[in-house]
């Protein structure tokens, strides 16, 4: 039975030894601890021997109180104060933690051993492989190995190097499935597959996911660990109102990860000169980013991921209302996609410093987008192929892209980004976006694709734009430097502007029998 008590009230029944204790708590007095956990709505740091001033080490207590509320099931109070870390905080377990006094954890340099200052992860086992290929769309799989009930997670995974996508060895194939039913080594997923997976390659893991939430949590963190938070094998976790400031690769990172949510975080990393990211999606799908404000020096979103087993892409990822920021000076993009991904994109938000289509499928829709100090707003890259599509929009340009031979958006006008790698027809949606700029010249080109080496169709619509512009010299640049020039359709339609004599299309000879359509 749990007693009803506030928040207030487990902090100031706390033993007083062991909150005006110097850190360490004996295996007595731990106990007791566990016991009153038992019937305690939460616990709090100081229980375990924290002392919370901030000059006190409280890496240990704080271990503890995090094992405890794993064991305990019991959710973990961080209560008020500051608590210095100089080592990583692991839980391997699903885990609860709220912040209800604004309590701060101060992680200081130290012997982070793991990948962050809090690292939460699951763990995933191999169950065996296909019984036989499967193909998109289909609810059945056969495995060769038992060990699914209902309701579990799992995920099919393609060792095969570049199994996804040429443009790098670690893209690789594979998704998330839950088990609606099972008959025998047959499982019924509770919704259709994604792709498609040979027999001989893909391999069958069974996901053992961590669950819960962090609230309100508050990381300072002065060097040393890779990532601020980093969650790892996660299913329906939440993360809120997260506020975290850091010098290093990640503030806070989900890996292999199905259907988790960050809600209005606050994260400003400056960076270690690396990646440098914000907040970073690894080989998850289905998660989403619900508003705040995020700056990093490179991308302040990054949906990508690493080379480790179970190298899924990111499916649909989707950041929704954000504030997103980087600095300008680094000349990349601030919202990022990652090729290893498909049906991703960003939705009604501000970016200062542009955005990467990349991947299969990506989209950016009803938001207000400043350039990069390059002068793109939309830079892409790692075409693998599908729809691309860039709607609703309000472009601002401070300079002019064509300085550097690329598009207001540029789909590769000097980076390789549609390769012999785009193995599937590609389509560009610009439909209905305002372009805003006083600093384009005759050489601007609105819309810029260059054919590296695909065989596949390259299709554009480009329609229903406001481009109140001072200049450009065509809305489409059209160009091949390998590959093949096919196409099913390029449409050039409805678009707004005071000026005149300027080309729909500008096809290289190429593609010239396409500059007469419309």
């Amino acid at each position: 039975m749990r007693l009803n008590l506030s928040r207030r009230d487990v902090l100031s029944r706390a033993p007083l030894g062991l909150v005006a204790g110097a850190g360490l708590v004996g295996v007595n007095a731990l106990a007791q601890v566990l016991s009153q956990a038992a019937t305690h709505d939460t616990i709090n740091p100081y229980q375990f021997g924290a002392v919370g001033n901030g000059l006190a080490d409280d890496t240990a207590a704080l271990q503890r109180a995090i094992s405890t509320a794993i064991a305990q099931d019991i959710i973990l109070d961080l209560a008020r104060g500051t608590y210095r870390v100089t080592g990583s905080i692991i839980g391997n377990g699903n885990i609860r933690v709220i912040n209800s006094g604004g309590a701060i954890i101060e992680a200081a340099k130290g012997n982070y051993t793991s990948l962050g200052v809090l690292v939460f992860a699951g763990h995933a086992s191999l169950v065996g492989r296909l019984a036989a290929s499967t193909r998109k769309g289909s609810t059945q799989l056969g495995i060769s190995g038992a060990g699914f009930v209902k309701g579990d997670l799992g995920v099919i995974y393609d060792p095969t190097d570049s199994s996804f996508s040429g443009f790098r060895r670690y893209y690789r194939a594979g998704e998330y499935f839950e088990v609606g039913a099972i008959s025998g080594r047959t499982l019924s997923l509770s919704r259709p597959l994604n792709g498609s997976y040979g027999k001989a390659a893909a391999q069958v893991h069974k996901i053992h996911p961590i669950r819960g939430y962090l609230r309100d949590i508050i990381v300072r963190a002065h060097g040393g660990p890779e990532s601020v938070i980093a969650i790892d094998y996660a299913s329906g976790f939440e993360v809120s109102n997260p506020r975290l400031t850091c010098a290093n690769n990640s503030g806070l990172v989900f890996r292999r990860s199905f259907r988790c949510t960050v809600v209005n975080p606050a994260i400003e990393n400056a960076g270690s000169g690396g990646d440098d990211y914000g907040l970073s999606w690894s080989n998850s799908q289905h998660c989403r980013v619900q508003g705040g404000t995020i700056y990093s020096r490179r991308h302040a979103v990054a949906v990508g991921g690493a080379d480790e087993v179970n190298c899924v892409p990111c499916r649909d990822i989707v950041v929704e209302g954000s504030t997103l920021r980087n600095d300008a000076s680094t000349r990349v993009h601030c919202a990022d996609i990652h090729g290893n991904s498909e049906e991703c994109g960003y939705t009604r938000c501000v970016i200062f410093g542009g955005f990467s289509p990349q991947g299969r499928s990506s989209f950016l829709r009803d938001s207000t987008v400043h350039s990069m100090s390059t002068g793109s707003t939309v830079y892409a890259a790692e075409i693998l192929g599908g729809v691309h599509a860039i709607e609703g929009n309000t472009f601002y340009f401070s300079t002019d892209p064509s300085r550097v031979t690329r598009g207001a958006i540029d789909f590769g006008g000097n980076s390789d980004a549609i390769t012999a790698n785009t193995v599937e027809n590609l389509t560009i949606v610009v439909r209905n976006n305002t372009f805003k700029s006083s600093s384009f010249s005759g050489n601007t080109m609105l819309l810029y694709a260059r054919n590296a080496g695909t065989p596949n169709e390259i299709n554009i619509r480009f329609t229903d734009n406001d481009l109140q512009v001072n200049d450009y010299s065509s809305a489409i640049r059209l160009r091949r430097d390998g590959g093949q020039a096919k196409t099913r359709f390029l449409v050039v339609a409805d678009n707004t502007t005071s000026l005149r004599g300027r080309r729909l299309v500008y096809p290289d000879s190429d593609y010239a029998v396409l500059g007469q359509m419309q």
